[in-house]
């Protein structure tokens, strides 16, 4: 049965129903609303800090691998692949720098537990980024040298056989020059004591190798290994061709010597040979 005029007691209790319900409607929107905002915050900080763990994670394992063995070709493409990861950690520091500010919505209507969660996470993150970007930063400087001594010692092995070469051609000019043989061995023993005493800079290029290749088996290794060898026994064929050169130039002096004191002693006899035969036969002095 309906009453067309209830009484205002009813009235005003209908009416603080309604008002009650149209507020509780609108803070249901709203607390709706901002849930939503707060777990869409949610999904992209954790989806942030997943996208942040798994990249420290590959960092941190290609840190802890063992530099790759071979020669300056496989040094210098780590040194490649271990900037560009250090450059990547180095772009990542605003990012963290920026999630406290980020999370900072989410801290104030978290608890107290989530919030120490939170701030415990972006320690941690904090933590190893700059760990891992601090060790990434020391391998790639210890690459960085081995690359400069790599291209040092490809400077001396090339310097050493342009040496070697040199020594060579003055050995076989000064077996064809026409100088007296005195001149030629004192030539030819300043040569061969260089080419003796430069015996220290091949074993000392020797010793680099083994040192920057650490054992390795690649084509580049391979390669200087064949290199160095074949300058070993061209510097030692070179020993003993100068060697014998030397005994022989030697012998050549010997007998200069000889002949000149003989010319020296002959000279004077032979001078006064001539004065004889010049004067008139039958004169008397």
């Amino acid at each position: 049965m309906e009453v067309d005029n209830p009484p205002e007691f009813v009235q005003e209790t209908v009416a603080d129903v309604e008002t009650r319900l149209t507020d509780a409607e609108a803070l249901a929107r709203l607390k709706c609303k901002t849930l939503k905002e707060s777990l869409g915050k949610w999904e992209d900080y954790e989806a942030t800090r997943a996208m942040l763990l798994d990249f420290l994670k590959r960092a941190e394992a290609e840190i802890a691998k063992p530099p790759a063995p071979g020669g300056q070709d496989s040094v210098q493409k780590e040194l490649q692949a271990k900037q560009d990861l250090l450059k990547m950690l180095e772009e990542l520091h605003p990012q963290v720098d920026k999630l406290p500010s980020l999370t900072s919505d989410l801290q104030s209507s978290a608890s107290d537990a989530r919030q120490q969660g939170l701030q415990d996470d972006l320690a941690h993150l904090q933590t190893r980024l700059d760990s891992a970007t601090e060790r990434m930063s020391a391998r790639v400087v210890k690459l960085e040298e081995l690359d400069r001594k790599w291209s040092d010692f490809y400077l001396q092995l090339d310097a050493f056989a342009d040496w070697l070469n040199g020594r060579e051609a003055a050995l076989i000019e000064v077996e064809q020059s026409t100088v007296t043989p005195e001149e030629q061995f004192n030539q030819a023993k300043v040569i061969c004591s260089d080419i003796y005493d430069n015996h220290t800079a091949l074993e000392q290029l020797e010793q680099d190798s083994q040192d920057l290749s650490q054992g390795s088996r690649s084509r580049e290794t391979a390669t200087v290994k064949s290199r160095l060898a074949n300058l070993r026994r061209q510097w030692e064929m070179l020993c003993k061709r100068a060697k014998t050169e030397s005994e022989q130039l030697s012998s050549s002096a010997t007998h200069w010597h000889q002949f000149l004191n003989n010319q020296q002693r002959l000279l004077p006899w032979l001078e006064t040979a001539e004065r004889y035969l010049a004067e008139e036969v039958g004169k008397n002095n």
